[in-house]
């Protein structure tokens, strides 16, 4: 999976992500720009949110 992401960040492509919430999966398309590891060795994903599932904030072009 590390290795897709990077290739979409080089590529300037989109990405679509589940994450997973207490009470259900969202479906996201992001715009990935940069992916580190934390001081304990998981993963962050920085993106832009471009479309897709939300709780509390729409994407930009969503809202009005």
């Amino acid at each position: 999976m590390q290795e897709t992401i990077c290739q979409a960040i080089r590529a300037k492509r989109m990405l679509t992500v589940h994450q997973k919430t207490s009470t259900k999966t969202l479906i996201r398309v992001v715009e990935p720009y940069v992916l580190y590891p934390t001081s304990e060795g998981s993963l962050i994903l920085e993106s832009w949110f471009v479309a897709g599932d939300y709780e509390h904030t729409a994407p930009p072009q969503a809202r009005g």
